[in-house]
């Protein structure tokens, strides 16, 4: 699928957050547009992920319309054991995802790619680990193309 606008709207996605994590005093977030495997930081990342969607092709020649969803997540992850340490992990977790959620909100068409985006939810999971507390929450951003 050659005519995808998917690489090109990852990799805007991905350098408006770090701007957007920057104009926000969000500091020490890394951010990849791929899931960067053993470059991952041990905390406070955004992942870009999974992508599933389709193209409708028109008739009579004219463009096509690509229709896709990029899933991503922010993982936080703070030693320490107990509801202290957790509620610190949740709250720095949502704190980095409001700035993912205002990145496509201030932009939706994150790039000449997009022709809309927008925000399209997220669920959070918080656990432990013998490293201490983490929080994922992963999120879904909607996007319509025109080929």
């Amino acid at each position: 699928m050659s005519t995808s606008t998917i690489p090109a709207v990852r990799a805007a996605l991905k350098t408006a957050i770090v701007t957007q994590l920057t104009s926000d005093g969000t500091t020490g977030v890394s951010c990849f547009a791929y899931p960067p495997g053993d470059q991952a930081t041990q905390t406070d990342s955004v992942i870009l992920d999974s992508v599933s969607g389709e193209q409708t092709h028109l008739t009579f020649g004219g463009s096509r319309t690509e229709t896709f969803e990029l899933t991503g997540y922010v993982w936080v992850m703070n030693p320490g054991a107990g509801d202290t340490v957790a509620a610190t992990v949740e709250t720095r977790a949502f704190t980095i995802l409001a700035s993912v959620e205002n990145t496509v909100r201030a932009a939706p068409t994150l790039s000449s790619q997009a022709w809309h985006a927008q925000f399209a939810g997220y669920e959070s999971d918080v656990g432990a680990n013998v490293d201490g507390r983490w929080c994922r929450v992963t999120f879904r951003v909607a996007v319509e193309s025109h080929l």
